[in-house]
């Protein structure tokens, strides 16, 4: 499958898989950001991608804000406010584990005593 070319759009790449896009979601991303609003049809056909397949991500991305439907083409939102979205995501994830820790803890430590009282 083509994908977007030179040295630097793959640094982006690797970034954003490492933040916790998946890889095809990233491409597409990726390749909207620097090619522009491209119709659904269009964007399969240049990246050589089943249309299915890029439905699916369109629709993830489209859901986590990273992209818009302007009309019956799709563009990427700014790369800032992707990064933005991601690392608010991310930031109430661990909010939410933070706040789950001292009860999760309490279970294992009732959990542990009980299975070595025998």
């Amino acid at each position: 499958m083509q994908r977007c070319d030179g040295l630097s759009s793959e640094k982006v790449l690797k970034i954003l898989t490492q933040i916790g896009l998946p890889q095809t979601d990233a491409e597409v991303y990726l390749f909207l950001a620097i090619k522009g609003p491209k119709k659904a049809e269009d964007l399969a056909n240049e990246l050589q991608m089943p249309p299915l397949e890029l439905h699916s991500i369109l629709k993830r991305l489209k859901e986590r804000g990273f992209v818009a439907a302007a009309s019956v083409s799709f563009v990427a939102l700014p790369l800032e406010k992707m990064m933005d979205i991601l690392a608010k995501a991310r930031l109430e994830e661990a909010q939410a584990i933070a706040e789950k820790k001292n009860v999760i803890l309490a279970q294992w430590r009732l959990l542990v005593y009980r299975n070595t009282e025998n």
